[in-house]
């Protein structure tokens, strides 16, 4: 080999060693600077009430909610009284064929109370204070007082509670509807809130690992210095030392900005992401990702999901209004017979303080009593309206029969996650261990000029890969039951949340 070749490798040689290294005291300050950044240290809990407090969606969802208790009470005002007053002032003139000019005035006064009652009755009350003065009359001013009653039944169309009050039971089920579609939103909303939580965990504490292995790296370049100018290793091993650092550098760059990413996941859940108190600062995660290692039974949580999923019990009871819209227009398909009755009393007086005496004991008293009997002919939109329904009630069966085996099939999807999960957590804590020890051999050997920098430096990459799938398993084993809470309706009331 020429003196000029030897030079140029020498140079090569020199250049990546100061390159590598100036790369490891770049990653120094970079990393020094990203741990001072501020940070502002959250719970789960804290978390999920940020989002409950200032998500968008959940808040129109809780609108819903309130809109449809207005639609209640709109409903049920129908059979609410109502009470009418009025007055009025009338004249008449009129000249008859022999010119002879007579002239009549009056001035009355009218109350009425109406009411619905539920079994389809209408009921009203009213009475009637008038004056006369006619130029031509007896007595002159007279004063006439009447009071009647009228009440009218259905017998055959509108009758009864169940038909009456069909519309205002569908109401209220639309409000346990909006509460269930409510109570589904949130669920959707923070199970996705947790998973953003556990994910920043694991980017987090990736990054931790990581930064173990740097620091291995940066030690093991360090005391390959060392024993090389001893002259008891190859210079190469400086490179090779150097190059892990590096290496253990882009990984840690890139952690970092995935620890961002997964911050700004978490805040846009809580729509917070450009609230200045939180976008500009670091979200430390303060709950552990402990596992959970129990195995859910699969009969119970199929009972669970079957009385708390918010979906089913929605559907179950949207199918509820659909047969109360079926017996509803199966009685609006009946012809109309409607018991009618009136009763009044009357008094005529010369003065007004005599217009309310004896008037129970009037003579002027008169009543009625009848049916009135009506049908349409054809009565096609009745009878259209009920078959729509019946449709639509064979629709919403299928779409029942649907969801309860699609609930079916994910509960059972979801414990096989869990089981697995709790398989790869076992065997990941397994490996290491094994990882340590081979590590902890191979470092031994190294010392021992037994082995060479690339063989410690693989055996340290096992080592934090197998940290990393360990920590990976066991945030797969929290989102794998966040899951299945969501899917057996429970994950709000395992949070202590009342909807």
């Amino acid at each position: 080999m020429s003196e000029k070749l030897k030079i140029k490798i020498n140079i090569i040689f020199v250049l990546v060693v100061l390159f590598n290294f100036n790369a490891v005291n770049f990653l120094k300050a970079e990393d020094n600077n990203f741990l001072t950044k501020d940070t502002l240290p959250l719970t789960l809990m804290q978390c999920i009430e940020l989002t409950l407090t200032n998500n968008p969606e959940i808040i129109v969802s809780k609108i819903n909610v309130a809109i449809q208790e207005q639609q209640i009470i709109k409903r049920d005002a129908e059979f609410m009284p109502s009470f009418q007053l009025g007055v009025y002032n009338s004249e008449n003139n009129q000249v008859s064929i022999t010119e002879v000019q007579s002239k009549s005035e009056s001035a009355y006064s009218t109350a009425k109370l109406n009411t619905k009652i539920k079994t389809g009755a209408d009921i009203a009350l009213s009475h009637t204070l008038k004056k006369n003065e006619a130029s031509s009359a007896a007595v002159n001013p007279s004063y006439s007082n009447d009071l009647s009653f009228s009440f009218n039944q259905p017998l055959l169309k509108n009758f009864g509670v169940k038909s009456t009050t069909a519309f205002l039971k569908i109401e209220k089920n639309n409000k346990l509807i909006s509460r269930e579609n409510l109570r589904k939103k949130v669920i959707d909303i923070l199970s996705e809130l947790q998973k953003n939580y556990w994910d920043l965990i694991y980017a987090i504490e990736t990054y931790n690992v990581q930064r173990q292995s740097l620091e291995i790296s940066e030690k093991l370049y360090r005391d390959n210095i060392k024993r090389v100018e001893l002259g008891a290793l190859a210079q190469i091993e400086i490179t090779r030392a150097a190059a892990g650092a590096a290496e253990q550098t882009e990984k840690i760059i890139a952690s970092e900005n995935n620890i961002y990413s997964q911050r700004d996941l978490l805040l846009s859940k809580m729509n917070l992401i450009n609230n200045s108190t939180y976008k500009n600062k670091l979200i430390i995660p303060l709950n552990l990702p402990e596992p959970l290692l129990e195995i859910p039974n699969i009969d119970k949580s199929l009972e669970l999901a079957f009385s708390k999923n918010p979906e089913f019990l929605a559907l179950q009871t949207d199918f509820e209004n659909l047969g109360l819209r079926v017996e509803y227009y199966k009685n609006q398909k009946l012809p109309s017979l409607d018991l009618q009755s009136s009763a009044g009393f009357s008094n005529i007086k010369d003065e007004i303080s005599k217009g309310y005496d004896n008037l129970a004991k009037s003579e002027n008293f008169s009543w009625n009593i009848g049916l009135v009997f009506a049908v349409p002919l054809g009565n096609k939109t009745n009878k259209a309206n009920l078959q729509i329904e019946q449709y639509n009630l064979e629709k919403m069966k299928l779409s029942l029969k649907q969801l309860e085996n699609k609930i079916v099939t994910d509960v059972g999807i979801r414990i096989r996650n869990i089981q697995s999960t709790i398989k790869q957590i076992k065997a990941a804590e397994y490996s290491v261990k094994l990882a340590e020890e081979n590590y902890n051999a191979e470092l031994k050997r190294f010392e021992l000029n037994q082995s060479t920098t690339y063989d410690v430096l693989k055996y340290q990459e096992a080592l934090a890969s197998a940290k990393i799938r360990l920590l990976k398993a066991i945030i797969d084993n929290r989102k794998a039951w966040i899951d299945y809470e969501g899917i057996t309706g429970v994950l709000l009331e395992n949070n202590n949340l009342i909807f």
